[in-house]
């Protein structure tokens, strides 16, 4: 079966299926209130690593949720932690904050994205 990396928050993270991954960003567009051109810009910054605007942060956030990587409001450590290579700064990444929950989460995983990207070239 294909396999495809969803990269939250800057293309990074969740394996999981590519259909599981259209059904979330669908429902959560929905949720969100935000339309078939939200969605696609969302797509465009995950394949792109490109700096997100505030609802593609709450997509990326939404998608979290919805991956199990977010639970309640938390950063879900163990989910995450499966994601990640050996050497990755979890603690550091985690500390960081943001105006919302929205941009909490993408500050999150972008620095997760760029400490596995920094792992993965060594």
């Amino acid at each position: 079966m294909k396999r495809m990396i969803l990269l939250i928050s800057l293309a990074t993270f969740v394996i999981s299926e590519k259909q599981d991954l259209i059904q979330y960003g669908e429902k959560c567009a929905e949720e969100l209130g935000l339309g078939p051109s939200d969605l696609s810009e969302f797509k465009e910054k995950i394949l792109s690593r490109a700096e997100m605007n505030h609802n593609s942060k709450c997509m990326a956030r939404c998608t979290a949720e919805k991956a199990g990587l977010i639970v309640d409001g938390v950063l879900n450590e163990a989910a995450v932690s499966k994601c990640l290579p050996d050497g990755v700064d979890l603690e550091k990444c985690k500390a960081l904050t943001g105006d919302d929950d929205c941009d909490k989460f993408y500050k999150i995983f972008r620095c997760l994205d760029k400490e596995k990207l920094e792992k993965s070239t060594m």
